[in-house]
């Protein structure tokens, strides 16, 4: 059976989160009741017990389950139920694995560059990832510097979705190759996200010190939808961009492409070159 979601039990709260391991898959929350009759389940068929008496007692929340793609046909559970350790449910981790970039972004909070050397070991992050899916996480987000730098990202996706663990990434979308994207497919993702200084070649081009960095962002944003992975366009508003972030907007919107604004501090190099908002 193809596990679908990702369910974590939280018994501080009494509830059952279920969280899609794809693009569009349906995610949620059970109350204690609800929770109890998906666990049961479980446990029904570990037994051996009357799953089809069982059904009939919970026939009209059993066949919600199954619209909404939380158990098969076969009323497998499509996800291992986990518990949640601690007194607090930690939902989401974010990994910040490197700070090598293939572009040098004039506000880059963190400074990050092809001359960077620090990076996250894959021993690290693998014993990371464990303890995530010991904790009850639910979804993991990838970032850098530029994530697909890191000289292992396809063993640390391959690892995470063994745990069950649903992945987002960030990317300067530069290296989105058609090879790239055909993995990210097969892997499945539940987000991707992709950062964009505006609308235009020169703008982008501009506060990215790379004369095709627009080229290669809109190619690989064109390869994702190919292969009906819906990414999230991340404008990045600040100085050099907030007079233009209606045209910006717009132009990503016409495409059909979802958007999100992430506004520069003046913190890191976005300090020293006078970008970062206020």
């Amino acid at each position: 059976m193809t596990l679908s979601h990702r369910m974590v039990y939280d018994p501080n709260r009494r509830k059952l989160h279920v969280y899609g391991l794809r693009q569009g898959q349906t995610t949620g929350a059970l109350n204690e009741s609800a929770a109890r009759i998906l666990m049961n389940l479980e446990q029904l068929h570990e037994n051996g017990g009357d799953l089809r008496a069982y059904y009939e007692a919970n026939k009209s929340f059993l066949d919600e389950c199954f619209i909404k793609g939380w158990i098969d046909d076969n009323l497998n559970v499509r996800g291992r139920i986990g518990i949640a350790a601690g007194k607090h449910h930690l939902k989401s981790v974010q990994f910040e694995l490197l700070l090598k970039c293939n572009l040098s972004c004039s506000y880059c909070y963190c400074s990050a560059g092809n001359d960077r050397k620090e990076i996250l070991q894959k021993e690290q992050i693998l014993s990371a990832l464990d303890d995530c899916e010991r904790l009850g996480v639910l979804r993991v987000d990838f970032t850098g510097g530029e994530f697909f730098l890191h000289p292992d990202w396809k063993e640390l996706l391959i690892h995470a979705r063994k745990l069950g663990l649903a992945i987002s990434i960030h990317t300067n979308g530069m290296a989105l190759t058609e090879r790239n994207v055909a993995f990210l497919d097969e892997i499945g993702l539940v987000e991707i996200m992709v950062s964009a200084d505006g609308h235009t070649a020169e703008t982008h081009n501009g506060t990215r010190g790379h004369g095709k960095a627009f080229q290669l962002m809109e190619e690989g944003l064109a390869r994702l939808k190919a292969h009906n992975i819906m990414p999230k366009v991340n404008i990045m508003v600040h100085n050099g961009t907030s007079d233009t972030i209606v045209y910006t907007v717009v132009y990503f919107y016409r495409q059909g492409l979802r958007v999100n604004y992430d506004w520069i501090s003046p913190f890191g190099s976005a300090q020293s070159s006078e970008l970062g908002l206020t």
